[in-house]
């Protein structure tokens, strides 16, 4: 996640971070546990990858940066309210994270 859906975030990088993020999903089911603390661990990286699967497909999704350092890209170094003005929305179904944007409510 450092490497690639860090600090600086790129379109290239992300599609790297989520193509290993979907490898360590499809060998997940490799993983065993032979004890509750070990469950618990399988369970949190489960959990983190689902995570870092969101973050990054967030991030790719939003083409611009916006809060100061909290979301930074280095392909798009600005801030586009014309285009990002809003939210964006992630949901998972059936095994898919879909997206779409929300626009800000303006008064």
């Amino acid at each position: 996640m450092a490497d690639y859906v860090g600090y600086i975030k790129t379109e290239s990088g992300l599609k790297t971070g989520l193509q290993k993020l979907k490898e360590l999903e499809r060998r997940a089911d490799e993983i065993g546990a032979e004890n509750l603390h070990e469950l618990m661990r399988v369970a949190e990286f489960k959990t983190l990858l689902l995570a870092g699967k969101l973050v990054a497909t967030g991030a790719l999704a939003r083409k611009e940066s916006r809060m100061g350092l909290s979301h930074l890209r280095g392909d798009h170094p600005d801030q586009d309210d014309k285009n990002f003005l809003g939210s964006i929305i992630l949901k998972k179904k059936k095994g898919e994270i879909g997206v779409r944007f929300r626009p800000a409510a303006t008064n």
